[in-house]
């Protein structure tokens, strides 16, 4: 089967990725709805592509959406995705803006991956930092790639900006990333990924 970035890419090429992105949030919403009424409710990020966040029609729907849901914002975050380049820097981070003024936190995914992510962190005020799996583990073990991670850790900190690594899969890999200064991971090291019947139990598989 495809992967995920695949189905993304799919979908960006035949122009239907914003109405993904807004299904998938709310899907997420009803999910928390349900899991919030049963005392199950746990923090859920929702990837939103490059191509969806440039586009003021899909911000203006997200944000209609997200603005309704009192409480949410406790529950829910935001992922900008690199999948798709960024052109109008300016305007994504007005929409970016808007957002994180209604609560949400919102994270730059996949850093490190694109030749843009340096443009992207320094033209965009977020929450958190994901660096990206593959670009962490060609960095383990070598000079140059633990150079290369705690000077963005450090940039990170500087202004602000929490860090996280994916695809941390064993303790090594984790205490390398921390000796860099990041300060959380994501991987099969702290968690597998789940089904939502696992994760929300008594929640109804919507």
């Amino acid at each position: 089967g495809a992967s995920p970035f695949q189905l993304i890419t799919l979908a960006e090429e035949v122009g239907i990725i914003s109405e993904f992105d807004y299904a998938v949030a709310e899907r997420a919403v009803k999910i928390l709805e349900h899991a919030k009424e049963s005392g199950e409710a746990t923090p859920v990020a929702i990837n939103v592509s490059g191509h969806s966040i440039s586009d003021p029609d899909f911000c203006r729907e997200l944000s209609g959406l997200l603005s309704i849901k009192f409480g949410m914002e406790d529950f829910l975050s935001l992922e900008i995705t690199e999948s798709a380049e960024i052109q109008d820097l300016q305007g994504v981070n007005a929409a970016i803006q808007d957002f994180r003024r209604l609560g949400y936190l919102v994270a730059l995914d996949d850093f490190g991956a694109g030749a843009a992510s340096f443009d992207y962190l320094n033209s965009f005020d977020v929450d958190t930092v994901k660096f990206d799996g593959p670009v962490v583990k060609r960095a383990v073990g070598t000079k140059k790639g633990k150079a290369f991670l705690k000077s963005m850790a450090t940039l990170c900190h500087e202004i602000g900006v929490e860090t996280i690594a994916e695809m941390v899969e064993d303790k090594p890999l984790a205490d390398f990333l921390k000796s860099c200064g990041i300060e959380l991971g994501q991987g099969w090291y702290f968690g597998k990924p789940m089904q939502q019947k696992e994760v929300f139990p008594s929640v109804p598989q919507i």
